[in-house]
């Protein structure tokens, strides 16, 4: 063996060897559950087995490289068309067409056709005759060597055949350019098999230089790889994720700063250059320092964080954002990183504070309605001991004719106007509620005389005299009927005082309507 000889032969296989026993570890490596990754990643290393076996066999004496041909070339040639079958069914929808019980056996057949010539002995597919040429050991192209370039040569155009009728039906511009790439690679690897396997070049080229169709295959599946994603990886998808998700996640060192932030964390938290960034700079100065010594309590913990409920305050414009946090520890070269998902539910607490107001308050004025009304009035009863508490219902007269004449959003208008006058009038002295149409009520606390009670009737009534309800050119007097009743004289439970109230506003209407009664008499 000659320093000649070592160096060449570094250079022709140990070269290509290193280039693609990488390649097939990166394929394996994106996607190790996937079969097709796990196809594709053997294609590559059984071309690895192939150069190492030319490269062994250039090492050893030349009565050697019939057994090692037989034994190992023959072997590894039949897998490699074998995955290669069984690689372009799964990327084409040529599987579909194999019965499901022949699958995958019927890839392997030809593994099973040569692997029994090779262990019977009739070298049916590799030669047994080779020659010394310079520095090459070549086979000599017997009958033996013609039938393997062939029955290879047919397996790359039934290849091409499949991948063609794919092709066809793909409507995916990114799938068809995929599918062309490989289309390219199998052609160039049946005409480099035809012009370099079948014409003899004698010591102008190493033996069996057709093998090398083989790394532009894998360069071509590289090229695939890198420009459409073709055997995409676990890391990819993750990062599409990452960037896609409608919630904001963050990556977060040890002291707060921000190492990693998708763009929905950037325009959440208002800043397209959030990353080196402290996260608690998003927040109000007056909510900071609670929020860093919990960060620090969780991070020194190593403590998840699940459905964590916050809120912050915008700096920029101070509106308050309702935030559910969930959170958990990775380590990233070595270093501990809390990965932060946050989810803004300002839109969903919004509604569900609306669905609750709307449950004990009127849509339409805003005032609590009648449940909310019975409610409170059975509270302060409960607690009033021996404080006195006065129930002043009303409805407004002549209401119907206002929704006749001016129709029903201006009747609207006129209960909204009420409403507020009612809320201004009864504050500090009370609450009030909308019961349902034009009747309303209000409940007075602790008041200290029956006379007191009759000069707040009195005070409303004035209030309504002097607000009428103005728009658009139109004005309309407010007038109202009020019953009153006191408990506990005139009841102890919530019904009693309001059916009380109810019996004495209806004297009034009868009597005239525009005034109030309380115990028995007209005021």
């Amino acid at each position: 063996m000659t320093v000649e000889s070592i160096i060449t032969s570094i250079f022709i296989y140990l070269i290509p060897i290193l280039f693609l026993f990488y390649m097939a570890i990166e394929v394996l490596l994106r996607n190790v559950q996937s079969k097709i990754h796990r196809l594709a990643s053997l294609i590559v290393l059984w071309f690895v087995l192939l150069f190492l076996e030319e490269y062994i066999r250039h090492l050893l004496p030349i009565q050697y490289s019939a057994s090692v041909m037989n034994f190992w070339y023959g072997c590894v040639g039949a897998f490699l068309i074998s995955f290669g079958f069984h690689f372009v069914a799964e990327v084409t929808s040529f599987k579909q067409r194999i019965p499901v019980r022949l699958r995958p056996y019927i890839y392997y057949v030809p593994v099973f056709i040569v692997c029994l010539s090779v262990f019977l002995l009739s070298h049916v597919f590799t030669s047994q005759g080779f020659v010394q040429q310079r520095i090459w050991k070549l086979p000599i192209h017997d009958t033996a060597y013609y039938l393997s370039i062939t029955t290879g040569n047919l397996f790359t155009v039934f290849f091409i055949y499949m991948i063609l009728k794919q092709r066809k039906v793909i409507e995916s511009l990114e799938r068809k350019r995929i599918m062309d790439i490989l289309l390219y690679s199998f052609i160039f690897v049946l005409l480099w098999n035809i012009v370099f396997g079948y014409i003899d070049f004698g010591k102008w080229l190493p033996p069996r230089p057709y093998i090398f169709a083989g790394v532009v295959w894998c360069f071509m599946l590289r090229i695939a790889m890198l420009k459409y994603d073709f055997l995409s990886s676990y890391s990819k998808r993750y990062e599409i994720l990452f960037n896609l998700n409608p919630n904001a996640i963050l990556l977060v060192d040890s002291k707060g700063i921000i190492k990693e932030a998708n763009p929905t964390a950037q325009y959440f938290l208002e800043d397209a250059n959030i990353r080196n960034r402290n996260v608690f700079e998003a927040y109000q100065a007056t909510h900071q320092e609670e929020w860093i010594d919990l960060y620090h309590r969780i991070f020194d913990k190593r403590q998840p964080v699940r459905q964590f409920e916050a809120e912050i305050e915008s700096v920029k414009d101070g509106k308050t954002r309702h935030l559910l946090i969930d959170g958990d520890f990775l380590f990233v070269d070595q270093q501990p990183y809390f990965m932060i998902i946050i989810r803004n539910i300002t839109s969903e607490k919004q509604k569900a504070e609306q669905v609750s107001f709307l449950a004990y308050h009127d849509s339409l004025t805003q005032l609590p309605n009648r449940r909310s009304f019975y409610q409170s009035l059975e509270k302060r009863i409960q607690s009033s001991a021996k404080q006195n508490v006065a129930i002043m219902l009303f409805d407004l007269d002549s209401f119907k004719q206002v929704n006749d004449l001016y129709g029903h959003t201006v009747g609207d208008g006129f209960l909204r106007h009420v409403a507020k006058e009612v809320a201004d009038f009864v504050q500090g002295k009370g609450f009030a509620a909308r019961l349902g149409g034009d009747e309303f009520v209000i409940c007075l606390d602790d008041i200290p005389s029956l006379e007191f009670v009759r000069g707040e009737a009195q005070s409303l009534l004035n209030r309504f005299n002097e607000s009428p309800f103005c728009e658009k050119g139109i004005e309309i007097p407010i007038q109202a009927s009020i019953g009153v009743s006191i408990y506990p004289e005139h009841g102890v439970l919530a019904d009693e005082l309001v059916r009380k109230a109810d019996q004495s506003l209806y004297k009034v209407k009868n009597q005239g309507k525009n005034n109030f009664h309380m115990n028995g008499s007209v005021s």
